[in-house]
Parts: C-alpha cells; sequence; structure tokens
C-alpha cells in the first residue's frame, strides 16, 4: 500500500547532499545526440559527485556501452525496447533515498539546470521540479525545431510556480522516496508519450508538490520536420486528452491547454470550415459571410496572441513560416481531441 503524503519524511528533514543524486537518461536511438547530452551533465555547476545512469532503450548500436564508458557514468542495458518509461524504471531501482534527475538524451541542458531543479527539493519547497527549454542560442535548429524549442518554451514559462496534474520528463527531479512509493512511471505506454502526465495526475491524486523551475533550461536537438512534428502533436494530443477523460481530471489545467488554447483550437476549425465554404460554394459573394470569416480570422490571432509576440521577436523569414505552421498544428490539436474523445466514447460502450 502507498503511504501517504503525511507518512514520508519531510523534505526539508532529508539531508541536504548535492552528492546523493542520481542522473538517469533513457537513450532510444540517440546516437546523434547522447554525447552532447551527457558533456553536458557532467559539466554541471554545484553538483559533485554526480551519480549518471544511461540506459540504452535499443537503436544504440553505433556506439553500444562505448561512448559512455568515455565518462563515469553506469551503463545499463534495458531488455525491453521503445519504453521510455520502462528504461526510467531500470534506471531507478536500486536508487531509493537522495533525488532523481531525468534528462532526456536528446537534450542539451545548462550548467546550472540540476541544480536549480535539485534545491527546491532539499530546501523542502518542492517533492518534484519541472524545467523548461530555453528560447536561446537555438540558432543551429532547423525551422521546425526553432518552432518546436519556441513553443515549449513559452507554454512552459507560464507557471513558475506549484502546479497540477502535469509532469515533463525531458528535464525534471524528483524526491527518489517519492517516486517509489506512487508506483514509478507506468511502464506499458511505448515510446515516450503519455506517461509522465499519467505521472504527473497520480503525484497531484497523492497531494505531492510539483514545482515548475523557469531556470531550469535546456535545448531540445531532437530532429523535426513537418511530418515528424505534426505526428508528434497528434499522437501526444490524443494520448493526453484521453488521460484526462479516463482520470476525469479537467483537461484545463494541463499547461498546453489554457483558455486560450483551447479558443484559439476551436476558432482555428471555424476559419477553415468558413474558408472551405466560401470556396466551394461560392459563398464569398456574401459580405456579411466574408466578414463573419474575417472577424473568425483575426479571433484567432487575438487568441494566439501569446504566441504570436515570440514570433514577432525572429527574423521576417521566421513569421511567414511560423504562422501557417501554428495554425495547422492548432487543426491537428483539434482532431486529435476528436479522436481522443470517440475513442473514449467506443470504449465505454464496449464495458
Amino acid at each position: 500500500m502507498n503511504k501517504t503524503v503525511e507518512e514520508l519524511p519531510k523534505t526539508s528533514d532529508l539531508k541536504e547532499d548535492i552528492s546523493n543524486v542520481r542522473v538517469v537518461v533513457p537513450a532510444y536511438h540517440a546516437e546523434n545526440t547522447l554525447q552532447v547530452c551527457i558533456e553536458a551533465i557532467f559539466n554541471s555547476r554545484d553538483v559533485e559527485n554526480l551519480k549518471v545512469v544511461v540506459v540504452d532503450n535499443g537503436g544504440n548500436e553505433k556506439y553500444g556501452s562505448s561512448l559512455v564508458e568515455a565518462y563515469p557514468a553506469t551503463y545499463l542495458l534495458c531488455q525491453e525496447q521503445a519504453s521510455a518509461a520502462y528504461a526510467r524504471n531500470c534506471g531507478t531501482a536500486d536508487f531509493k533515498n537522495g533525488v532523481l534527475v531525468f534528462i532526456d538524451a536528446d537534450v542539451e541542458i545548462e550548467k546550472d539546470t540540476i541544480a536549480n531543479l535539485i534545491h527546491p527539493i532539499l530546501k523542502g519547497e518542492a517533492d518534484a521540479t519541472l524545467g523548461n527549454y530555453t528560447s536561446n542560442n537555438i540558432e543551429d535548429l532547423n525551422f521546425f525545431q526553432q518552432y518546436k524549442q519556441l513553443y515549449i518554451s513559452k507554454v512552459y514559462a507560464r507557471s513558475d510556480g506549484l502546479i497540477k496534474n502535469d509532469f515533463w520528463t525531458a528535464i525534471c527531479a524528483i524526491r527518489a522516496d517519492v517516486f517509489h512509493n506512487i508506483g514509478k512511471f507506468d511502464s506499458s505506454y511505448k515510446g515516450s508519450g503519455g506517461e509522465d502526465t499519467e505521472f504527473g495526475i497520480r503525484l497531484s491524486q497523492q497531494n505531492w508538490r510539483i514545482l515548475s523551475v523557469p531556470t531550469a533550461k535546456g535545448k531540445h536537438l531532437r530532429y523535426f520536420d513537418i511530418l515528424k512534428l505534426i505526428k508528434n502533436d497528434f499522437s501526444k494530443g490524443i494520448c493526453t486528452m484521453l488521460l484526462y477523460l479516463k482520470k476525469g481530471r479537467s483537461f484545463s489545467n494541463h499547461r498546453h491547454a489554457k483558455g486560450g488554447d483551447i479558443l484559439a483550437v476551436f476558432l482555428a476549425v471555424n476559419v477553415g470550415i468558413i474558408f472551405l465554404a466560401m470556396i466551394f460554394l461560392n459563398a464569398g459573394k456574401y459580405q456579411i459571410i466574408s466578414l463573419l470569416w474575417f472577424v473568425i480570422l483575426l479571433s484567432y490571432f487575438m487568441a494566439r496572441y501569446e504566441l504570436l509576440s515570440v514570433f514577432f521577436r525572429r527574423n521576417l523569414g521566421f513569421i511567414v513560416k511560423a504562422i501557417p505552421l501554428m495554425y495547422i498544428l492548432d487543426i491537428v490539436r483539434s482532431l486529435s481531441v476528436v479522436m481522443a474523445i470517440g475513442i473514449f466514447l467506443l470504449s465505454r460502450d464496449d464495458k
């Protein structure tokens, strides 16, 4: 039986020993990014004697353990491929006290990121902490990588305090005793989507404190093109929506789905529907319909002002490409919501 919050020791009673930290890096098809990731971890400031565990989760035949052996890190070969949750659990199995830090193999953290993640936990201000992607020094990334980086950075910067029903394993930390007490990650999730949100919901259900730490930053090195970006947002959108429906949690609590985001997705669909009607039904000859389309389009841009303000700090070429991509991804999100609701309703009918 899981212990309650009151039954576990308070964080402030734990010894504030920054050497009692384990960094777990799940590596799946990470041959192009893992070395940069590990170097950044070992260049971290104010954290001595870091215990780093790299869990090979498949697709890394090019280097095997040889790359990891060049560093004072432990190499584990994971027996179950394509499950980031399983890999993270493997890397934490024998570490029950102290602080666990999770860094994705395609993330290059800043020098003070780990220190910024663990100190709120050691000071008793939080039981788990979440970082963010940086919006600086991303010019070496392609357009789609930059877009994703800027989008996540802005969305996660909304919360610089305690949050609920959310977790983010790309850059995060958690008390090891809390992690094991609530049952670790659900390894039934394949790939790298859904297990972190589900974990965050369990943390909130048991009243553990999840703190967003905007100063714990890293650069996301994962390659994206238009198809990979659409596939990523569509699959994660379905997974997250299903989780919130099944757990009975309010979807608007999620950092990706504040009121403005939900409104923008709704308006994006209506912009598309009316535009298609104007083309195929020759409805453009009716001024009232054209005016309605313009008003909805303007409302959509107003709903996305927060994101547009980030894009307008970039060059003109970026802006011209970012606005239509933003709209396409909002349509993709609307489709993922519809798909998730359909799957949820069908699953209930089958019972």
